[in-house]
């Protein structure tokens, strides 16, 4: 029990102060559950709406002094990266794997080890059409790669059937066909042949 008039005037204060408080607080939370919800939806557009307003609520409670703005900057943080997270697509393990063999096959070819790369090249091929043609154009880049590496050994006539079985795959996009092109002729091997 305040014994003045000043102390029991702040403690008026300080409740009307706590209840509005309060009322913001459950707001902010309000709208991080709404966000949440949203993005377990999978609708990402509005989750983006969601937390631009769920932004706007936590920065005027930290300006206000409601809530800290540590702890206002961590929350826009944790639910940021939980939107980044929902719209990037995953990489399928296989096809990280063959990114991982092509890079290795360049850098082996690059090296100077051409009978390794090839090798390499070769599984990445292969590792990609495990994948039922979901990525062409990785596939069509690799069997480049690996037409390309068995030119260089001396191996020309793998590296053509190579080639054409590129280009078959590859018939519809005139580009690709271009580019297989371009990389056979840039390589140091005399690799001629006719497009079917």
């Amino acid at each position: 029990m305040p014994h003045t008039r000043s102390a029991s005037k702040r403690d008026r204060q300080n409740a009307k102060r706590r209840l509005h408080n309060r009322a913001v607080k459950k707001a902010c939370k309000t709208q991080i559950k709404k966000f949440l919800a949203t993005l377990n939806d999978g609708n990402v557009k509005q989750a983006q709406v969601e937390y631009s307003h769920a932004a706007r609520l936590l920065d005027k409670a930290a300006a206000k002094g409601i809530i800290h703005r540590n702890l206002v900057a961590r929350k826009k943080s944790q639910l940021a990266r939980q939107m980044n997270q929902a719209t990037v697509p995953t990489t399928p393990p296989q096809l990280q794997k063959a990114r991982e063999l092509t890079a290795r096959g360049e850098s082996l070819f690059l090296g100077g080890s051409l009978e390794r790369a090839a090798t390499r090249f070769a599984a990445a091929v292969q590792v990609l059409s495990n994948l039922q043609g979901q990525y062409p154009m990785e596939l069509s880049a690799a069997r480049v790669n690996h037409a390309v590496a068995l030119a260089e050994i001396g191996h020309v006539s793998e590296a053509e059937a190579e080639l054409r079985e590129c280009l078959r795959l590859c018939s519809d996009t005139s580009s690709t066909q271009a580019d297989a092109l371009a990389r056979a002729d840039a390589s140091n091997s005399t690799l001629f042949f006719a497009v079917p």
